[in-house]
């Protein structure tokens, strides 16, 4: 598929901050999990129309930066850990660029101030 539109959002905890990126929308896994620096990649939905990427070893990091987000699908809250992409998708499932505003994604985060430090 090929979209004039190549926005994904990307939730970086450390700087507690949304990033607009350019994002191909070519299916790669690769390059998902490129863009959130994984060797590994899992999509949690958030609603109907967006889901975020994570880091499927996240928690395993020797720093582990938390973060929450509330979405439809998790109204009291979803903790995850790492970087998170935003993205959306489409009736059969097509990874497709988020109809959500960056500000609207903005206003359902909140971040932990310290990194969890593993010791193991």
């Amino acid at each position: 598929m090929n979209y004039m539109d190549t926005r994904a959002y990307l939730i970086d905890p450390v700087r507690k901050s949304v990033f607009q990126i350019k994002y191909s929308y070519l299916g790669d896994v690769n390059e998902t999990a490129h863009a959130i620096n994984a060797p590994y990649v899992d999509a949690i939905n958030l609603d109907d129309k967006h889901c975020v990427w994570v880091d499927d070893e996240g928690l395993l990091r020797k720093y582990v930066w938390l973060w929450d987000i509330k979405c439809k699908f998790y109204p009291e809250g979803k903790q995850l850990a790492g970087l998170g992409l935003v993205t959306g998708y489409d009736e059969e499932g097509e990874t497709v660029p988020p109809t959500m505003s960056i500000e609207e994604l903005n206003d359902s985060l909140n971040y932990e101030q310290h990194p969890l430090i593993r010791k193991d």
